[in-house]
């Protein structure tokens, strides 16, 4: 029993074209519908999750300043080898310090004032007990 090619398969032997559907995503405007505004967290988990500053100091002595959420695991890919680059090249000797703050903005600004601070600065910050926006912007 012979079936007409043509009456069941989507699309004509002679052409080879397929029919597609594609659908094209804004993905900014998305973003921005599910935080509620454009620089806001893009998920509820992210707006209700604290974030870390963490200072680490390096077998060399240097100080290597970093956020997360985990700042355990996210030592353990650093000594791991598997994080940043900086920590590839300067394995971490142990951890110097680490200040919780509300969302990661908060934390990635004083990480940036944390960075812009000399290491004997840092070294203080570690062991003083005010806060790292006070410390930084003395």
């Amino acid at each position: 029993m012979d079936f007409p090619l043509r009456s069941w398969l989507p699309f004509s032997r002679r052409s080879r074209t397929i029919p597609l559907r594609v659908e094209v995503y804004d993905w900014t405007a998305l973003a921005r519908e599910r935080s509620g505004g454009l620089f806001g967290p893009t998920t509820l988990m992210e707006s209700l999750m604290a974030w870390y500053v963490y200072l680490i100091e390096c077998t060399d002595g240097s100080i290597y300043t970093g956020i997360a959420v985990d700042v355990v695991a996210r030592y353990a890919v650093h000594a791991s080898g598997k994080g940043s680059r900086y920590m590839r090249a300067h394995p971490p000797a142990r951890l110097l310090a680490t200040f919780e703050y509300a969302d990661r903005s908060a934390a990635s600004i004083a990480e940036h004032r944390i960075k812009q601070l000399s290491a004997r600065e840092k070294r203080e910050l570690c062991l003083s007990p005010h806060s790292v926006t006070e410390r930084a912007e003395s």
